[in-house]
C-alpha cells in the first residue's frame, strides 16, 4: 500500500459513484434500463389500428380492444412497474461496481490514489 492509504472502504466507493453521477448525469442515468423496461412493457400494450393494421392483428399482445378505462389502468401499472425495475436494476448494478472496485482495490493496493472522502 503507498504511504499513508488506507484501504479503500465500501462507502469511499459509493461516494464516487454518486458524485460522477452528479457530475455526468448523461452517462449515470436510467434511460438505458428504461428502455429495456420500456420495451418489455410494450409487449402488453394495445396499440390502436392503423390503416395498415388493426388491433387484433397483433399476435404478441396480450389485450387488444382495450376500452379507455383499461388502457389508461393498464398504462399506469406498466409505468409503476417499470420505474420500480428501473431502480432495482440502477441499485444492483451500483452494488456490482462497488464489488468490482472492492475488487480491484484488495488486488492492488499500492496503486496511487488521490484522497477521497467517504
Amino acid at each position: 500500500m503507498a504511504t499513508g492509504q488506507t484501504p479503500i472502504t465500501e462507502a469511499q466507493v459509493r461516494s464516487v459513484i454518486a458524485a460522477h453521477a452528479t457530475r455526468y448525469p448523461n452517462d449515470c442515468s436510467d434511460v438505458g434500463i428504461l428502455t429495456v423496461a420500456y420495451g418489455l412493457g410494450d409487449a402488453f400494450q394495445y396499440y390502436p389500428p392503423t390503416p395498415d393494421k388493426d388491433s387484433s392483428a397483433s399476435g404478441d399482445a396480450l389485450w387488444t380492444d382495450l376500452r379507455p378505462s383499461e388502457r389508461d389502468r393498464l398504462l399506469e401499472i406498466i409505468a409503476d412497474a417499470q420505474v420500480r425495475a428501473s431502480e432495482k436494476a440502477y441499485a444492483i448494478l451500483t452494488d456490482a461496481m462497488v464489488a468490482a472496485a472492492l475488487a480491484f482495490a484488495a488486488e492492488f493496493p499500492d496503486v496511487p490514489r488521490p484522497m477521497i472522502a467517504g
